[in-house]
């Protein structure tokens, strides 16, 4: 099955979730990252928006066809180093988010690693505890807001 394929397996109706690899996609993404982390939360855009931007897989997840949420995947060694998902405040408490964190964990590259790691906002880590994470280690500050390191693993 292709990435689009698998992306879009159990996506309801009116859902997509698709690889940002148009420059259309990336600008959705990077706004949804900029609305959420550095108008809401007050982040820095030089913080937010770096090198791994780059590199990185993004994931972008529509209703409508309009931008809703959006992650991106880094690739490590060892794990797949899942970060910044936002999902945009008028999407909030639909079941979004874990919508598009179950999405990428059927692409054939996660899946072969088997390992997903996040540092997830301390007060989102219910979240992705619901999502099937643990948490490890030591609460630790990233851009001036509490944070904890967890992992998944996938059978």
């Amino acid at each position: 099955m292709s990435a689009a394929e698998l992306l879009s397996e159990g996506v309801p109706t009116g859902c997509t979730v698709e690889l940002a690899e148009d420059q259309a996609s990336l600008v959705d993404c990077l706004r949804l990252r900029i609305e959420v982390f550095v108008t809401e939360q007050g982040i820095s855009a030089a913080l937010e928006l770096d090198e791994a931007d780059r590199t990185c897989t993004h994931v972008l997840l529509r209703v409508d066809g309009e931008p809703c949420a959006t992650l991106r995947l880094l690739w490590e060694p060892d794990a797949v180093h899942v970060g910044r998902l936002v999902v945009r405040k008028c999407f909030r408490g639909g079941g979004y988010g874990k919508l598009l964190m179950l999405a990428v964990e059927r692409l054939d590259q996660v899946r072969a690693c088997g390992v997903l790691r996040l540092d997830a906002q301390c007060q989102a880590v219910g979240f992705y505890e619901r999502c099937g994470y643990r948490c490890y280690g030591p609460v630790f500050q990233e851009a001036g807001i509490p944070h904890r390191r967890c992992e998944k693993r996938l059978s």
